[in-house]
């Protein structure tokens, strides 16, 4: 077994000057012959890595056990962004009280998801992202202020909703679904960092809760780098 390291450069007037600085990827083949004459190749596809910041903003009282599902179903968001070459760049963690909140802990129309969005923004350059007690209009379960989200703070569309997915386990233990809401969480982020939806097997953004999964292709990736938020890791 042979072990080393290569350092690459792109000098300017190379074919491969700022490839980095424009988000492309860039494919390194890679040829190695031995003493006997033996050639080994291989090709590998180097990417830069993007990253987003989220405050994750409890909107209501919360049960211990529901903060720690919370922040498993972040984790797991986490994991399915970075399948596809995009990490967190931080979790901010915020909580508006039930006497704070008032109505906004649950969520009964359009117009009241702008005002909680308009109300309590965080100043930062993260993608605001309130989970509340409840969802109860129309069929929704989560929204996104727009989509592609404005890369501003401040407005009626800085941010996305989603319902907690609280349930309560056999032991009568307060609990979330940690899979569906990370997926869910995932999915409405998806829409403000300018992903449409998109009905093939498996994918983060099909609009139907039940059926979705895990998934971002290569195209989705290429949609969402633009976005103000995303910086290099």
């Amino acid at each position: 077994m042979w072990r080393g390291s290569a350092w690459f450069s792109s000098p300017r007037g190379s074919g491969i000057f700022n490839v980095y600085d424009r988000k492309e990827d860039m494919a390194i083949s890679i040829s190695m012959r031995a003493n006997d004459g033996r050639v080994v190749r291989g090709e590998i596809t180097a990417r830069v890595m993007l990253a987003f910041g989220v405050n994750i903003i409890k909107v209501g009282d919360f049960a211990a056990q529901e903060h720690v599902d919370l922040y498993a179903a972040v984790d797991q968001m986490r994991q399915i962004y970075e399948q596809r070459d995009i990490t967190l760049r931080g979790v901010d963690r915020r909580i508006i009280s039930n006497a704070q909140a008032g109505s906004y802990t649950i969520l009964n129309s359009e117009d009241e998801f702008r005002d909680l969005l308009e109300d309590w923004s965080v100043p930062n350059d993260f993608v605001d992202v309130y989970v509340v007690q409840q969802f109860s209009w129309s069929t929704f379960n989560g929204f996104a202020g727009d989509i592609p989200g404005p890369a501003a703070k401040g407005g009626r569309r800085d941010g996305i909703a989603g319902d907690k997915t609280g349930f309560t386990d056999a032991s009568g233990t307060s609990r979330l679904d940690v899979t569906t809401l990370a997926q869910l969480i995932g999915h409405e982020i998806g829409h403000y960092l300018g992903l449409q939806h998109l009905e093939n097997t498996n994918n983060l953004m099909r609009r139907n809760t039940g059926n979705r999964g895990p998934n971002l292709d290569y195209d989705q990736y290429r949609t969402m780098f633009p976005h103000g938020f995303m910086v290099y890791q």
